[in-house]
């Protein structure tokens, strides 16, 4: 499920240029987060090129190294990053194998991990299929209120 970029392996949110009030904000909340706990979804949006992608593998750069009696608390069953299309990808496969409900278990995955960062929506194909297994996890990830960033320089 995870795809590692060797080019974001050094992002952290003390290294993502802030460049207005409200990255600020976003970026004292992401570190709270990650200290306490992610409690809520987390929209953030932006144009190309802004750091989406950046805050992305922040968060899950610093949740690797928090550790528990030296082992790492968060794991990829516990925090994890995709593209969306990546998502849909894995789930197509499983549609050409002609998979039935039961063997389904990747939307019912994507749904209940507790940390999944979704990158790069929007670049997928937009099917009719595809944005019912996308409501489908999504709606079944949301449960409170969903915290809003614009990413904007």
């Amino acid at each position: 499920m995870t795809m590692y970029l060797k080019r974001f392996e050094k992002c952290t949110l003390d290294n993502f240029e802030i460049s207005s009030k409200e990255q600020k904000e976003m970026i004292d909340y992401l570190k709270n987060c990650i200290a306490n706990g992610f409690k809520d979804n987390i929209v953030i949006t932006g144009s190309v090129g802004i750091g989406k992608t950046h805050i992305a593998y922040a968060i899950i750069n610093a949740l690797e190294e928090i550790r528990d009696y030296g082992v790492r608390i968060y794991t990829q069953k516990k925090a994890n990053i995709t593209t969306i299309k990546a998502m849909i990808d894995n789930i197509r496969t499983l549609w050409k194998k002609g998979a039935d409900e039961t063997d389904m278990k990747i939307v019912d995955d994507y749904s209940k991990i507790p940390l999944l960062i979704i990158d790069e929506v929007g670049v997928q194909y937009g099917s009719e299929s595809e944005r019912i297994e996308l409501f489908d996890i999504i709606n079944n990830r949301i449960h409170q209120l969903i915290p809003y960033f614009s990413l904007s320089a």
